[in-house]
Formats: C-alpha cells, sequence, structure tokens
C-alpha cells in the first residue's frame, strides 16, 4: 500500500507561540539525524512525499540542509509547512534542492509587515531557482475587519501586482 504523503515531525520547537498552536507538556526536542535516517528508511517503501509539520518549525531543525539531503538520497519528496520566519536563513537549501515540492507559510503570527517583506523577497528568490517548488501562503482566521490582515492581503497583493 502507498500513502500518498507521511508527517513528519522533525522538531517539536518553535520560534513563535501562535494563538492556534496548542501548549504541549512534552519535552522540546528535535529529531537527531540518525532517528530521521531511520525514519526514511522505513517509510519509504510506503510514500514519496514526507510533510515536515505537526508542532515545531521544521527550519528551525539545526540539521536541517541534512535532513534534506537524505530525503534527496532516498528519493523522498519534501513539503514544509513554516512560519517563515527563517526562510531567508535556509533559502539556500530552500532554493537549490528539487525535491522539495512545496513550502506553505503561515502568515497569521505576523504584526511586522516588513518580517512579510522579507518572506516575500526570500520565496521570490526560492522561486526564481527551484523551478518545482510551489509556495503557498496561508492565512487563518481571516476577517475583513481585521485591519492587520487587510494589510498583509494588500502588501502581498501589491507584491505580485494583483489587485
Amino acid at each position: 500500500m502507498k500513502f500518498k504523503k507521511v508527517y513528519v515531525e522533525v522538531t517539536n520547537i518553535c520560534n513563535k507561540s501562535c494563538s492556534f498552536c496548542p501548549t504541549s507538556s512534552r519535552n522540546k526536542r528535535e529529531m537527531k539525524v540518525e532517528e530521521f535516517k531511520n525514519v526514511i528508511n522505513k517509510i519509504k517503501p510506503i510514500t514519496n512525499y514526507i510533510y515536515m509539520h505537526i508542532k515545531g518549525e521544521p527550519l528551525l531543525h539545526s540539521s536541517f540542509p541534512t535532513l534534506i539531503k537524505i530525503c534527496k538520497e532516498n528519493n523522498i519528496n519534501v513539503n514544509i509547512t513554516t512560519n517563515g520566519t527563517l526562510i531567508k536563513k535556509q533559502i539556500e537549501t530552500l532554493k537549490t534542492n528539487e525535491i522539495i515540492r512545496q513550502i506553505n507559510i503561515s502568515f497569521h503570527s505576523y504584526n511586522d509587515l516588513d518580517e512579510i517583506k522579507i518572506i516575500l523577497n526570500s520565496c521570490d528568490e526560492i522561486l526564481k531557482n527551484n523551478h518545482n517548488v510551489n509556495i503557498v501562503y496561508r492565512f487563518w482566521t481571516y476577517s475583513k475587519e481585521n485591519q492587520h490582515f487587510q494589510n498583509v492581503i494588500q502588501l502581498i497583493c501589491n507584491h505580485y501586482n494583483c489587485s
């Protein structure tokens, strides 16, 4: 049996405190590289895709480039859900690995529009270099009455020349 995707929590550590993400009493830690290799070896017969997403910020993993290399060596495609804060720091890995197929960026925890500009510019660089990747911008609890969301949406529209 093949599964379309398998979610792998490479870390449960996060650098944000989003209101939608419940706190946990689990010890904060990241998966060791050997643990990750073991997981990949066990799941590669049943899937071609992993999603790095559950509770933590995958780009925060201290060996993130190594994890991507392991996926590449095992022909496992990667989808990532991130808050985007570390995209610029991890940009070389994100723009040069064709096994990274989708990056979901959640914008609902931002108060600073300048941070979003950095993310948008980093995404442009990734898209220019990695033609296999899709980038998805995510908003939660959106409402027309929320001025912050209006500002974020307007910033994105201006960046991409849409109306």
